[in-house]
């Protein structure tokens, strides 16, 4: 057996090129289906239709960008898109692949596909939907297999004699191709499912959008249902949801967003039927601990996950405003994707809140020092919504909408804004801390960049400038001393070129 050096604090560059990757569960985590080798990779991957959505619209520059869980796929699919576009007489199309996405591969990788200036980017796998920006985008989900009747039967037998009035479907976005099954499986009587056609004239996926042109600035928009009389009804107000797909973030958004409603989720794996609807109120305590120690917190680091959603910026520059209206100390970081050894570099944010397309939004992991909250949970923490109704908003315009529909005409006096609040999260008063920025202008008195000002009773209170300072105060190691002033400065020499083994001197260190 081969002797091992110790462990070293630093790992090298090339680890990050040999560290093997889990594929299974992150497939398993957001949703993406690996191609059955049954299947062929033009039928699997929709080749005809994606060549003949450039030809129309006329594309010279394509980027396809693929997940990780894809990639072994990614040649194949080059090459038999490039040869169907030959034998349409678009020959003049140039493909380019794309992996390793900056965020969520969910999203439309913009920022890459302008790198190669790309017309559209043919995006594969598991997405979001979230409306892009930039550039128009062809959605390929990949066509999984699904035995409808079965879904039918199933989720039948599990309601019982609980049929509910009025339901939504919600599907994977791989499923799609099988709307029309859904629908008219649902109304066979060969299934026993009687009472439920009954109720249901017309049941569409939230989803509709299908190897499509995505309209910029356009969200893709939710589905309809009809009730038993016949007229039609938004699917946000169905009082039960079918969820059809894996245990992923979408059916996590699925159950903040319709907590009131009783949420079925079918597994495909095991070809089970579920109520998942029992774990919306532990999963909403969570987020409601996490949203008080939001409230306690002073310094916020604002994510930057994504930079292609539309309205991202304008939520950006919203919620900078809103936190310097309270007094607040923010700072904006783009760190790609998330994990807790980044955002563990910035010990003096308290909280931070995460901009980042729905399914990207909410972080259940506890391996994180600080908490992350979404914007509209950060709003709520600001009381900058008059009231929480237990409605759970993810969508950017629709926080933007929120965010300016109240504004409170109270006017607090300095005394108020002074007076300690009380926390839940420790059970004691505290005292919150001022950062500059709040609006009003002072004049600056000597010091680090503070001021001195007095409330109405004569008392003084200090406006901090920096957190990073302040934090540095606070600690009882700050470093090697700098010894400014006591070493001489050395003077710039020549340094030796080349490679160190083929140097003839070699200074060696004295025993």
């Amino acid at each position: 057996m081969p002797l091992q050096g110790p462990p070293t604090a630093f790992t090298n560059d090339q680890a990050a090129i040999t560290r093997p990757l889990d594929l299974e569960e992150q497939a398993q985590r957001i949703g993406v289906q690996r191609r059955d080798q049954s299947l062929a990779i033009e039928e699997f991957y929709e080749i005809h239709e994606t060549a003949l959505q450039i030809q129309h619209h006329g594309f010279r520059r394509i980027a396809m960008q693929f997940p990780d869980e894809m990639l072994r796929d990614s040649v194949a699919v080059y090459l038999a898109l490039g040869t169907q576009l030959k034998q349409l007489r678009h020959e003049e199309a140039q493909l380019f692949v794309l992996a390793d996405t900056s965020y969520g591969s969910c999203c439309v990788d913009e920022v890459a596909a302008q790198h190669v200036n790309a017309d559209v980017v043919v995006h594969y796998g598991h997405a979001c939907l979230s409306p892009t920006t930039r550039l128009p985008a062809i959605y390929v989900y990949g066509k999984r297999p699904l035995d409808v009747h079965r879904v039918a039967s199933c989720f039948k037998d599990t309601c019982g004699s609980d049929i509910p009035k009025n339901l939504a479907i919600q599907t994977d976005v791989s499923f799609n191709h099988l709307t029309g099954e859904y629908t008219s499986s649902l109304r066979a009587p060969t299934y026993s499912v009687e009472s439920l056609s009954d109720s249901l004239k017309r049941i569409l996926p939230e989803t509709q959008v299908h190897h499509r042109i995505l309209p910029r600035y356009q969200a893709p928009r939710g589905s309809t249902a009809v009730n038993t009389d016949g007229g039609e009804i938004k699917s946000s107000e169905c009082d039960s949801v079918l969820f059809v797909g894996p245990e992923t973030l979408a059916l996590t958004n699925l159950l903040l967003s319709r907590s009131t409603s009783k949420v079925y989720r079918y597994d495909v794996t095991t070809n089970t039927c579920i109520i998942s609807s029992i774990r919306t109120n532990k999963l909403l305590m969570r987020r409601y601990a996490t949203m008080q120690r939001a409230r306690d917190a002073d310094v916020f680091g604002i994510l930057v996950g994504t930079l292609g959603v539309a309205s991202y910026l304008h939520l950006i520059n919203q919620l900078r405003r809103a936190l310097k209206e309270k007094g607040k100390k923010t700072y904006t970081i783009s760190v790609g994707k998330l994990n807790p050894a980044k955002l563990a570099n910035f010990a003096e944010i308290e909280c931070f809140v995460l901009v980042a397309c729905p399914e990207n939004s909410i972080v259940e992991s506890k391996d994180f020092m600080q908490p992350v909250v979404t914007p509209f949970e950060l709003e709520i923490a600001l009381g900058l919504v008059e009231q929480w109704n237990g409605r759970y908003i993810l969508d950017f315009d629709a926080v933007l909408q929120e965010a300016s529909a109240f504004k409170s005409t109270e006017q607090r006096s300095s005394d108020e804004e002074d007076a300690p609040s009380f926390s839940l999260v420790s059970g004691a008063y505290r005292q919150k801390k001022k950062y500059g920025g709040t609006g009003k202008e002072y004049p600056e008195t000597e010091g680090e960049g503070a001021i001195v000002i007095r409330n109405q009773e004569n008392a003084v209170g200090n406006i901090i400038e920096s957190a990073s300072s302040e934090f540095m105060q606070r600690r009882t190691w700050k470093g090697l001393d700098t010894r400014t002033g006591e070493d001489e400065p050395s003077l710039l020499e020549q340094g030796r070129i080349g490679l160190a083994k083929g140097y003839r001197e070699v200074d060696h260190i004295p025993p």
